[in-house]
């Protein structure tokens, strides 16, 4: 509204230091509540003019803005989705440093999120693959990381590997699990 643009405006693309030039629909941008950042918590961000979209894919954001570009083109440009071998991304935040003893709860912790879409479920595998413990995320929504934490209780002694995968509310599994080895030993 302040930039009084042409009716027939339908395209935009936010223009970084270094050449970086991402055309996007201006609708697609509006409707997703774009921000033009400079300033976090009262301080400037050292990197310049941030454009953050929630809930869309990472190639969308650009740092260092120096130049906004809004332009009427024959057809605006296709949304870009996110690559599949991307989706449902989950990632381990601790590692299972040392060993463990017998009787141990051994926890792991970590985030899980599906640009765009909800994460309905992080899953837990200990064998390889061939089942998986899931747990629900009701309380989720697309816009959001999901924190997750897994307890287990070690009851035997051995080498382990904790598998974790997400599976988002569209469907998608992750393409490759996270992993985690652990060796627990005898009861102390």
């Amino acid at each position: 509204q302040l930039a009084d643009l042409d009716a027939d405006a339908n395209t935009i693309a936010f223009v970084s230091s270094d050449g970086y030039r991402r055309p996007m629909p201006l609708k697609y941008v509006l409707d997703h509540g774009a921000v033009l950042a400079y300033k976090v918590g009262g301080e400037e961000i050292p990197t310049g003019a941030q454009v953050w979209m929630p809930g869309t894919v990472a190639n969308y954001f650009t740092r260092d803005v120096v130049d906004i570009e809004v332009t009427a083109q024959q057809q605006a440009p296709e949304v870009e989705a996110m690559p599949d071998e991307q989706r449902a991304k989950v990632s381990i935040l601790n590692r299972a440093e040392g060993e463990f003893a017998v009787g141990d709860q051994i926890a792991f912790e970590g985030y899980a999120d599906d640009c765009g879409v909800a994460i309905a479920a992080v899953e837990f595998s200990l064998d390889g693959g061939e089942t998986w413990t899931a747990c629900e995320t009701p309380e989720t929504n697309a816009q959001k990381w999901v924190y997750w934490n897994f307890a287990i209780e070690a009851k035997q002694e051995g080498f382990f590997k904790l598998d974790v995968r997400a599976h988002a509310a569209d469907g998608t599994v992750s393409p490759l699990a996270s992993s985690v080895t652990f060796t627990v030993g005898k009861a102390l």
